[in-house]
């Protein structure tokens, strides 16, 4: 994978997700809708404008964002890992594939262990610590975006969902730990999807023309 030391939602950052499969892109394209994504993606690369850059941030969106330093400590102190940051990081063949990691991890052995994080309400932060699950409703279908660090690097051996809410002080923090080796069907079957949408998405792209 190639990482990029960028800053979030900077204008290189734009630059480098643009037309490209991102990690909160990734669930539209598993779903009944990724010929949407393909548009979306095909006007991106023709316009240089993102479908999202309408600047809108909602509560929930900037209370996660306060959070995820502090879900970063927590994690640390838990596990002992001392977690690395970038802007954006991507496939090292597949260019536009591709994702801003909440923060990962190097293992003295080469591997890598991804972090997704997420500071949701704590309704959801309760059920979420009670059922030891990423949830996959319609509401939070956060899994994509865990299993989307495997499809980027086979050196991905871990993904660690984190789970935070500063409120809920019986239990902050709670790491849901999803390792390769446990999914692999699953990894097989994303593979799968991921290389029949560039497949639609590179005929659709001549047709357009």
């Amino acid at each position: 994978m190639v990482i990029h030391n960028v800053e979030q939602r900077s204008l290189e950052w734009h630059e480098l997700r643009r037309a490209k499969v991102t990690g909160t892109k990734f669930k539209q394209l598993l779903s009944k809708t990724s010929i949407e994504l393909v548009y979306e993606l095909i006007a991106e690369a023709a316009t240089g404008i993102e479908d999202d850059e309408d600047g809108y941030v909602s509560a929930a969106m900037l209370w996660g964002a306060e959070m995820e330093p502090l879900a970063c400590l927590a994690y640390e102190g838990i596990t002992g890992h001392k977690v690395k940051h970038a802007g954006f990081i991507s496939h090292d063949q597949l260019d536009w594939f591709g994702l801003s990691p909440d923060g990962y991890v190097e293992l003295e052995d080469g591997s890598i262990i991804g972090i997704e994080i997420k500071a949701p309400n704590t309704k959801r932060h309760v059920k979420t610590i009670v059922e030891n699950k990423v949830p996959t409703d319609s509401k939070a279908n956060w899994r994509p975006q865990v299993m989307m660090w495997f499809l980027l690097d086979d050196k991905v051996k871990q993904v660690d969902f984190v789970c935070y809410d500063e409120r809920y002080t019986d239990k902050k923090c709670h790491i849901i730990s999803i390792k390769r080796e446990d999914v692999l069907d699953e990894i097989d079957e994303m593979k799968e999807k991921l290389y029949k949408f560039r497949e639609t998405w590179l005929i659709t792209k001549n047709k357009a023309k």
